[in-house]
């Protein structure tokens, strides 16, 4: 009976023991979860005002409130009160202080500020350039699971311009970073398994992440796409399919891509993949790409209005027309110019070409 009384005693002592620790640790426990969640509504107003969520923008708040935060230890407020400094966002330009704020936060463990970091070592942004601490700094964040760190880490050692250029390392980081639906190692991948760089040459799985590289919204992967497409590249596992070339390369255009803006308008003036021709659409595409620099439009768009195709025939804007094309070595641009010279007559020169954009067809989602 003794024996039981003494056993019943310890178990008392040792669960109030355990009590009293778990007590303690708990009151602890409370303290700091209370002081993290104040840290992170400092940050969170701060963003706020930083990007005008909810409220007006005000630099200067934002930095106040970034400042307080980043201090009591909060890596994303440190990271961004870096950036603040160094864009000169609520007060005047600090770059010391800025990479200061930005390295504490890598050194704490922020893959945003790691990778800022390592780019800066990459160029000697702000730090010393150094290509070894680059890839230290976009290793860690590569390592915690960043898919920008791991397809920047990946093309680190594609560039066969680098010191550290290794073809299997940077297949390894972009399939990491390419299984998270990062764009620029998607694309980085399709043209290295197309070229066989450091992996066995292999078309099915180039194309693969190349259509996966079009529908995140790659410029030049959608150009690619529409291109196989259009013309059934041989060798490559692309029909031929004008519908799919024309949704492709609308997709191109809506991104600015002059090359695509110009193969749009082939399309519809030669009836491909379109309900019929339109000329005048076809025009409005050519002169898009012309103006953005891109040559074999501006050539075409001189032969419409030499022509008067699409547009109002007029001499001098399509002598202008030639001459740009001309001006980059296009051949038979310059020889309109010659054939131009000759036959000329005084026409105004259409300084504001007044084309109003054309209402897209029912069913297509062409933005002008």
């Amino acid at each position: 009976m003794k024996i039981y009384l003494i056993l019943l005693a310890l178990l008392l002592v040792g669960a109030g023991v355990i009590w009293g620790a778990r007590r303690r640790g708990g009151k602890t426990h409370m303290t700091s979860f209370l002081s993290g969640a104040k840290i992170d509504g400092l940050y969170k107003e701060g963003m706020s005002y930083r990007h005008g969520i909810g409220v007006d923008f005000d630099y200067p708040r934002a930095r106040q409130l970034l400042g307080q935060a980043a201090e009591m230890g909060h890596t994303g407020a440190q990271y961004e009160l870096g950036l603040m400094l160094l864009e000169a966002l609520g007060g005047p330009r600090d770059e010391s202080g800025g990479m200061g704020w930005i390295e504490r936060a890598a050194k704490g463990g922020n893959v945003h500020a790691q990778l800022h970091i390592g780019r800066c070592c990459l160029i000697g942004d702000g730090i010393e350039r150094s290509v070894k601490n680059a890839e230290s700094w976009m290793r860690q964040a590569a390592d915690a699971g960043s898919a920008e760190a791991q397809s920047a880490l990946g093309m680190l050692y594609r560039d066969k311009n680098s010191p550290l250029c290794h073809f299997a390392k940077a297949i390894s980081w972009l399939t990491k970073a390419a299984e998270q639906n990062e764009p620029a190692a998607l694309f980085a991948l399709s043209q290295m398994y197309e070229h066989g760089e450091g992996v066995e040459k292999n078309i099915r799985t180039a194309d693969g992440w190349l259509l996966k590289a079009a529908q995140q919204g790659v410029p030049e992967a959608m150009l690619k796409v529409a291109k196989f497409y259009r013309n059934g590249a041989f060798g490559h596992f692309f029909p031929q399919d004008s519908s799919a070339a024309l949704e492709w390369y609308k997709r191109a255009a809506a991104c600015g891509v002059a090359e695509a803006e110009y193969e749009l308008g082939l399309l519809y003036e030669n009836n491909e993949g379109v309900a019929e021709p339109d000329i005048g659409y076809a025009a409005h595409c050519y002169l898009k790409a012309a103006y953005k620099g891109y040559v074999p439009a501006q050539y075409r768009v001189g032969q419409l209005y030499l022509y008067g195709e699409g547009v109002v025939q007029n001499d001098s804007e399509a002598r202008r027309w030639f001459v740009a094309a001309a001006a980059h070595g296009h051949v038979e641009a310059a020889q309109q110019v010659k054939k131009l010279r000759a036959r000329i007559v005084q026409q105004p020169v259409i300084e504001q070409l007044d084309l109003p954009p054309r209402p897209p067809e029912r069913g297509t989602d062409w933005q002008g």
